[in-house]
């Protein structure tokens, strides 16, 4: 499974336009974190609207695009609106956490 996550817009939007989403190779993990990747994943997208998250727009947001086999799944926060989904910002700053630094 590969996790990407990818900024659009806000402060640093200079900088996103020219860099690629960041991945992360869930199949690299220790099985304990797959295990719980796999637990925000279901969390973050729970309930969720595939249709209605890709056309928000805001000044800033973020997508996390889930590819596990012929199955991908794509989820949308605007940055403004992230207080209202706290199992997705869970699941941002745990991928966030578990990236190479650049």
């Amino acid at each position: 499974m590969k996790v990407s996550l990818a900024r659009k817009g806000g402060w640093a939007a200079p900088f996103n336009l020219r860099s690629p989403p960041a991945v992360l190779d869930a199949d690299a993990l220790p099985q304990a974190e797959r295990e719980e990747l796999r637990r925000l994943i279901r969390a973050a997208f729970a309930g969720r609207e595939q249709a209605g998250d890709a056309g928000r727009r805001a000044a800033g947001s973020y997508t996390i695009t889930v590819e596990d086999g012929d199955r991908r799944e794509t989820l949308s926060v605007a940055d403004a609106e992230e207080e209202k989904e706290p199992a997705a910002a869970a699941l941002r700053e745990w991928i966030e956490a578990r990236l190479p630094r650049q």
